[in-house]
């Protein structure tokens, strides 16, 4: 066989090189990239295009057959805004190994965040949350607190079983009702036991 046949595909990749150009403008439509003494062409990021481009940006796009270009790298940022990785069918990160995020400062906003892993650590200088609601579940759970302040309008316990509080000292101050209801009572003091009242009712 004395002649080659080459595909037509394989034509025009032949024929296709890479390109260079200044990202002029974004658009609905796509990016339109200045080229340096060959005008300005129209192009769509290329799925493999990690970063999303911005104005200013300095990029390496290729004609495809079909006539469209796409960006396939991000060379070089002249402004200093960060970069971005946007889909709008979700990312996913998966790794067999750890993987480790460094920042001076995170911030997540969506709509639901979920976590799932056998076991989790928080260090923190400082914990601040606010939520609307809040529902906290465990089948054991133990804290060391060196000083705890709570503020409440109502509190309400339910304990199923038993509440065994030890103190060096306990004190109490309610400024109205101090109502207390069992079915037995047992008070003991090595000492001194001391009501003081107006009026004191028994029986």
């Amino acid at each position: 066989m004395t002649s080659q046949h080459v595909s037509p595909l394989l034509q025009n990749n032949r024929q296709s090189h890479l390109l260079f150009g200044e990202v002029q403008a974004v658009t609905e439509h796509g990016y339109i990239i200045h080229q340096h003494q060959a005008g300005s062409v129209m192009a769509l990021k290329a799925f493999s295009c990690t970063y999303t481009p911005v104005t200013g940006d300095w990029v390496s796009f290729l004609p495809s057959p079909d006539g469209q270009n796409y960006i396939l790298d991000i060379l070089r940022r002249q402004s200093d805004e960060m970069a971005s990785i946007e889909n709008n069918n979700g990312i996913r990160l998966s790794s067999a190994a750890d993987i480790s995020l460094q920042s001076s400062q995170l911030n997540i906003v969506n709509t639901e965040t979920q976590l799932t892993t056998l076991q989790t650590r928080m260090n923190s200088q400082a914990l601040d949350v606010h939520a609307s609601k809040a529902s906290f579940k465990a089948e054991s759970a133990e804290s060391s607190i060196g000083q705890m302040i709570a503020r409440m309008r109502d509190s309400i316990r339910i304990i199923e079983r038993i509440e065994q509080v030890k103190a060096k000292d306990l004190i109490q101050n309610v400024k109205n009702l101090f109502l207390q209801r069992s079915e037995q009572a047992d008070i003991s003091a090595k000492k001194d036991v001391k009501i003081n009242g107006d009026r004191i009712h028994m029986g």
